[in-house]
């Protein structure tokens, strides 16, 4: 009998390990799949299949609460920094469960703290840092509870934290994305204290880390165009078709696109030269086929009737009337483009 029992329970310990085990697997592979989602729903796809398995072999488990509570978090996103407060509030039950089961765990008091964190209030922001800094006791050299304080400290204004755990992160980083995203938050910290050449250099240092990323080119070019001085459209425009040249997306053209309407604006409308003023509707023109950016056709259409004006010549009013009414198309609230708009078609009806 007791042989019997014996059989029995080394049976059940071995099945226990082998499930374990499993969901141990599964759990890292959806972390690698939800690591390198960045919107593709084929690659959430992936993940949420992944943890209907882990769902099928052991639903209460931390490992599968865990893969839960991400896919949640993610599909909660919705815009810029707004998130949907039902979902965040599963994540938060999810994470807590966790916690509560293993108060030690780390990647669980990660996500119950960015939870609080993206929730968009004052107490979310205070039971944030108070999580993150129970994990910081647990281990003070973990990459990812720095990040994280680094980005609530970025929202409470202590700029010279984020710095300090930045610098920390970068001399502990066993991996490049560590590194890269301790200094995109010390380039929103070096910006608010107006430290425009840490922002170049971090920038550059990013470009080196990641040489394949068109992020961190477009990035850059954005950066440029701003005023401050490392302000270089020539660059920003180089830098812009660099990223593009890695991948075909919407925030690289848009950025080329305001690229080229910087160099157009400071010809046309800065410079005293008659010459440059000629010369800035080539970039304009590039621009708005770069990106249906409203402020590349505003300026085209004004490009055009100076020209008209300029040189007598009638059929360029048509041009200007058809690059206004596009800017108008794109941004209806167009103030300008609808002065100027009305303008040139009472001199089109004048002339023609």
């Amino acid at each position: 009998m007791i042989k019997k029992y014996l059989l029995l329970f080394l049976s059940a310990t071995l099945i226990y390990a082998g499930s374990h085990s499993d969901i141990h697997d599964l759990y890292s592979k959806a972390v690698k799949v939800l690591d390198d989602y960045n919107g593709q729903p084929e690659i959430m796809d992936q993940a949420k299949k992944i943890f209907k398995q882990m769902e099928s072999i052991d639903p209460g488990c931390n490992e599968t609460k865990l893969i839960k509570a991400k896919i949640i978090l993610n599909d909660a996103y919705i815009r810029d920094d707004k998130y949907r407060p039902d979902y965040l509030e599963m994540v938060k039950k999810l994470a807590g469960e966790v916690v509560d089961n293993d108060p030690r765990n780390i990647k669980g008091l990660l996500l119950l703290s960015s939870a609080y964190r993206k929730d968009g209030t004052a107490e979310g922001l205070e039971k944030s840092e108070e999580i993150l800094d129970k994990a910081y006791q647990i281990d003070k050299n973990n990459v990812k509870v720095l990040l994280s304080l680094m980005s609530v400290y970025l929202k409470k204004g202590k700029y010279d934290e984020v710095i300090s755990l930045g610098n920390t992160v970068i001399k502990n980083a066993t991996q490049y994305w560590q590194e890269s995203d301790a200094l995109l938050k010390m380039i929103d910290a070096y910006r608010k204290l107006k430290q425009y050449d840490k922002v170049n250099d971090a920038y550059l240092r990013i470009i080196e880390l990641e040489p394949t990323s068109p992020w961190a080119y477009v990035n850059y070019a954005s950066f440029l165009l701003g005023k401050h001085p490392y302000r270089d459209y020539d660059k920003a425009v180089s830098y812009a078709k660099k990223g593009l040249t890695l991948a075909d997306f919407g925030m690289g053209h848009y950025i080329l696109s305001k690229a080229y309407y910087a160099k157009g604006y400071r010809l046309f409308w800065k410079s005293k030269n008659p010459a440059d003023k000629e010369s800035a509707g080539k970039w304009f023109k590039l621009g708005t086929e770069a990106y249906p950016y409203a402020s590349n056709y505003y300026a085209l259409g004004t490009y055009y009737y100076y020209m008209a004006v300029k040189n007598k010549r009638v059929e360029l009013l048509e041009k200007s009337i058809e690059a206004l009414e596009k800017c108008l198309e794109i941004k209806p609230s167009h103030t300008l483009a609808r002065r100027e708009l009305h303008r040139v078609k009472d001199l089109w009806a004048r002339v023609k």
